[in-house]
């Protein structure tokens, strides 16, 4: 087709043409047919013949793209893929045609240059499963024509089971009530028809990385790309419309809404949100490695005496602080008064002590482990006694007694229990960055989950702090050194050794803030790694490391030293770029430079703490895995040898990777026979904390370090957008700690997908993570007796979908009209920590707000009277109370963009002014359908079991900036035409 004058358009903008909404994001085609979303992005993938090596993604290499207008009005966008690493090149051109006939045209030309063959993944059509429902589908393949129902339920990930109808079509039709038929015609090359290997229909929302964009995928399973000739691969869709759906115009809240009153709150007894196993025994984190529950439990009452007996020397002392602290914190929670005893233990109240500072009638030496920062607790009737083998065991003892406190009806007590502990790995540590706002979040989370989980190492990247003797460099959100010298202290006094990390050489980055020191810069045009030929380099970093050594006294010293060249990409400038250190070569720069580093800090009697990637190459590691050694970006294998070979052998060296089970590469068993220390680091999936505790242990690592990756400016706030990097660190000291084989609840595993039997943790770590970290009561003994007042807003006359249980639908979505029928939340339980709605068995109401999608969308959906009335866009419910906090038990009907606006609450007060909630999705809602995890703080899962059918609710909690004022009524505003927001329960919290 000849075309015509290009013109750039932005291609992230939507280009409108006759029915038909087009962009280009994120490396595919998005499409909307009458506002409808239609089709998703797309990807491609490259591989080795035999899978067991990935070359290329597109995911994680976005191309960049180009427009170009039709002859006929459409649009083509034009996107070139590029690979080149060891001897192989991919050169492929994708271009894809939206005409405003209703068809799209996909073409991938290939330029493969190598000496084996490839696998080429290609899926440029990705739709939207929501627009797909209730359809049917026909598809043809060379000799085989089948046709059935489009799955309502996600089916299995596998590839074989996901793919729907023939191995390898070339005609497939979906004939669908929303959108009306669409044809795909794909390439009829002989090559792709002959085998599974062609164009495949699959179903991908149960694909582990697919599932939240709920997603069918048309495109190439594994088409064979042969050295040689250019191959071209095709798809063609027509779409043939069903009639234009009718606008309807906005409808506002039937009248009777703004009637609906609001009931009292009844909150539920702490004993209910504790967290207890199936035998009704408290669950410990992390779980011991000898523990016996007994009858015999500690009443706290009265005044009870305390005996604290530690040696003379510095963590004695610290040790006898956290006990002291210990006891002030239980008086709170329980009303208990402690009398502290300075003479002989007489075997009654609270005994805290290490091993041989005070003389023991009750066997508890015997028991007492031999092993580091180990400890004996035994509670009886008549008393506790934590018995550490040093201070720092006994810390850890006191750890664990507070987590067998239970509390009912304003009564407290320890649960009776015998437990023998010691930790599996020496090392357990958190890494953080700094930041302006950082010393009270930071005190937070050492006291409330490093400390309570047992984690005793604090590296603190501190890289843009507040240097004194570099002000040219200061950020607005850097850390003021007070600050940062306060926070050492106080992770110190709590049995975790603050280590800084300085990040040098290839991440060097903050050295050029501000347009300051280019001239030390290797690649002065993108300033990221300095000079290391440069004196003047080592004058500047030594006057860093000086300061951080003088506020942090530390015994180790973290350089960074990560990605300072990655082989496939200069993604931080050239490297090395300067003429003299070219000459010498990126290997030869980075052993020097670490030397000299290790040197100066071996001096002063600091051991060098550094990231491996640099000192492994990706063939390394176990050959049974399918991937390469990620984080491994050493230029060559000898290379990577060589490197090992002449680093500092103090060196400790910190193993990175990420993705579940890229960890059993197994860096560490190389590392460890250069003769180097190791630690395995994970981030926040589950799986890969799990493997690199099992992996440390295994090759007797020093331990484990938890990663986050929020941000130079760390503070609270994180916690509603990076919630997930926060409560891994409940895992971290869980696996550390115990070295559990148990999988995390939240966790999908290989084991998992293969149907075997699993073996879980007894908890899930957000929800550990969210009790532990709130305690906004846990300190008041009156808060914990019930004695808060709330309210509860009756949503029962008005609920126009339920969730609920019947011998034929199994957990069906029904709907009913609402009219004066009740609903099983009428009443709601909570508790004043985590504020649970407390959920029935047999039904759930809620009320549905307008949804495009919902006469269609889900199939056993009934409606009775006008859909817009039954889904109304706006409402408003009349409060005239006050709250604290509001929570609120909802979700959405179906998904949206991640980060898009599905609706907002208006919080109306009344002296006239409002505040507005934002409801994003991933955030604060998900879908009815989406197990997923929400990345924020303040919201949390609500799995809802009816008969084997499971949906998901999620219950957000809202801090209202204005308590004392009356909250007048509050207003639902729908925000997106299709996801419909669902409001099951609002409490407010007085």
């Amino acid at each position: 087709m000849a075309q015509a004058p290009s013109k750039v358009i932005n291609p992230e903008i939507f280009f409108v043409q006759n029915r038909f909404a087009s962009r280009w994001l994120r490396g595919g085609l998005y499409l909307e047919v009458d506002g409808i979303p239609l089709l998703k992005g797309g990807n491609l993938q490259l591989f080795s013949s035999d899978y067991k090596k990935g070359y290329y993604s597109s995911g994680s290499n976005v191309p960049a793209v180009k427009t170009e207008r039709l002859a006929d009005g459409g649009i083509a966008y034009l996107t070139t893929y590029r690979y080149q690493s060891d001897g192989r090149t991919l050169n492929a051109e994708q271009r894809t045609e939206v005409h405003p006939d209703n068809s799209v045209n996909f073409s991938l030309q290939t330029d493969w240059n190598a000496v084996d063959p490839a696998k080429l993944e290609w899926t440029p059509i990705r739709l939207w499963a929501y627009a797909l429902a209730q359809g049917k589908y026909e598809i043809s393949s060379k000799d085989l024509k089948t046709e059935g129902d489009l799955p309502s339920k996600a089916l299995p990930a596998e590839n074989d089971e996901s793919r729907i109808g023939t191995p390898s079509f070339t005609s497939l039709k979906l004939n669908l009530p929303l959108i009306g038929q669409l044809e795909f015609l794909a390439d009829s090359s002989p090559s792709l028809i002959a085998g599974q290997n062609g164009a495949s229909f699959n179903d991908t929302r149960n694909d582990p990385y697919l599932q939240q964009d709920r997603l069918f995928r048309i495109g190439l399973e594994g088409a064979t790309l042969t050295p040689g000739p250019k191959q071209t691969f095709s798809f063609k869709m027509n779409w043939i419309p069903c009639a234009k759906p009718q606008t309807n115009s906005p409808v506002n809240s039937p009248s009777p809404l703004a009637k609906l009153r609001t009931g009292k709150l009844k909150f539920r007894s702490a004993q209910e949100s504790e967290l207890n196993d199936e035998q009704g025994h408290p669950v410990v984190i992390p779980e011991p490695k000898h523990i016996v529950f007994d009858e015999g439990d500690f009443q706290l009452r009265g005044t009870v005496p305390i005996r604290l007996a530690f040696p003379n020397t510095v963590e004695g002392e610290r040790a006898e602080r956290a006990s002291r602290r210990f006891a002030t914190e239980m008086s709170r929670q329980t009303g208990v008064k402690w009398r502290e005893n300075t003479g002989q233990w007489k075997e009654k109240g609270l005994l805290v002590t290490v091993q041989g500072a005070a003389p023991l009638a009750h066997p508890l030496t015997p028991a007492l482990t031999s092993q580091p920062e180990g400890y004996a607790l035994v509670v009886t009737p008549k008393f506790v006694a934590v018995v550490g083998r040093d201070p720092a065991g006994a810390f850890y003892g006191l750890q664990t007694l507070r987590q067998l406190l239970r509390t009912n009806r304003g009564r407290s007590r320890f649960v009776g229990a015998d437990i023998c502990d010691w930790p599996s790995l020496a090392f357990r540590g958190a890494h953080l960055f700094v930041g302006k706002n950082a010393l009270p979040f930071h005190k937070k989370l050492i006291d409330r989950i490093f400390s309570r989980f047992k984690l005793n190492t604090l590296v603190i990247e501190c890289e843009y702090a507040k240097w004194k003797s570099h002000p040219e460099l200061h950020v607005p959100y850097g850390m003021e050194p007070g600050d940062l010298r306060e926070e050492v202290v106080y992770a110190r006094d709590r049995f975790m050794e603050p280590i800084p990390l300085v990040n040098t050489l290839g991440h060097s980055e903050w050295i050029f803030k501000n347009g300051q020191h280019k001239e030390l810069a290797e690649d002065v045009n993108s300033p990221h790694a300095y000079d290391a030929s440069d004196p003047e380099t080592y004058k500047f970093v030594f006057d860093i490391f000086t300061e951080a050594l003088d506020i942090f006294k530390p015994n180790r010293f973290h350089i960074g030293h990560d990605e300072v060249k990655v082989p496939s990409f200069d993604q931080f400038g050239k490297y090395p770029a300067r003429p003299q250190n070219l000459a010498k070569g990126a290997t030869t720069l980075f052993i020097e430079d670490s030397n000299r580093l290790a040197d100066w800090l071996r001096e002063r009697g600091v051991r060098t703490m550094m990231w491996g990637d640099m000192a492994l190459y990706e063939s390394e590691g176990d050959p049974t895995a399918w991937d390469t050694l990620t984080a491994a970006n050493a230029p060559t294998l000898a290379e990577a040898q060589r490197i090992r070979s002449l680093l500092p052998k103090d060196a400790i060296i910190a193993d990175w990777r990420y993705h579940p089970g890229s960890e059993q590469r197994n860096g560490l068993s190389i590392l460890k026979l250069s003769g180097h220390d190791t630690l395995g680091c994970p981030w926040f999936e589950p799986e890969n904390i799990r493997g690199w505790a099992q992996q440390a242990t295994k090759n007797e690592s020093s331990g484990i370090l938890e990663t986050t990756w929020a941000g130079y400016d760390s503070a609270e706030e994180l916690l509603e957008d990076e919630y997930k990097q926060f409560h891994a660190f409940v895992l971290a000291g869980e696996y550390a700690w115990s070295a559990a084989d148990k999988h995390p609840q939240s966790a999908i595993s290989a084991e998992e997908k293969q149907n075997k039997e699993l073996s879980r943790l007894p908890y899930r770590q957000e929800e550990v993570f969210n009790q532990s970290y709130r305690e906004e009561n846990a300190g008041n003994a009156e808060a914990r007796s019930g004695s808060n007042k709330g309210w509860q807003l009756k949503l029962n006359s008005v609920a126009n979908i339920s969730l609920q249980m019947s011998d034929s639908s199994k957990g069906r979505l029904a709907a009913y009209s609402g009219a004066g029928r009740e609903t099983s939340l009428s009443s709601v339980e909570t508790n004043p920590n985590d504020y649970d709605f407390k959920l029935p068995g047999d039904s759930i109401g809620g009320l549905l707000c307008s949804s495009r999608l919902a006469p269609n969308s889900l199939p056993n959906i009934k409606y009775t009277g006008n859909i817009t009335l039954v889904a109304p866009q706006n409402v408003s419910f009349t409060i005239r109370k006050r709250a604290t906090k509001l929570v609120f038990l909802q979700s959405s009907f179906v998904s949206a963009e991640q980060n898009a606006p599905v609706a907002s609450y208006v919080i109306h007060y009344s002296d006239g002014k409002t505040s507005e909630i934002i409801l994003r999705y991933g955030k604060e809602i998900r879908a009815l359908d989406d197990k997923t995890e929400s990345n924020s703080f303040s919201t949390k899962l609500i799995p809802v079991e009816v008969k084997g059918t499971k949906s998901y609710l999620r219950q957000f909690q809202w801090n209202n900036p204005r308590p004392e004022t009356v909250i007048d009524s509050i207003d639902i505003v729908s925000r997106d035409p299709f996801a419909g927001l669902i409001v099951f329960a609002i409490a407010g919290i007085e």
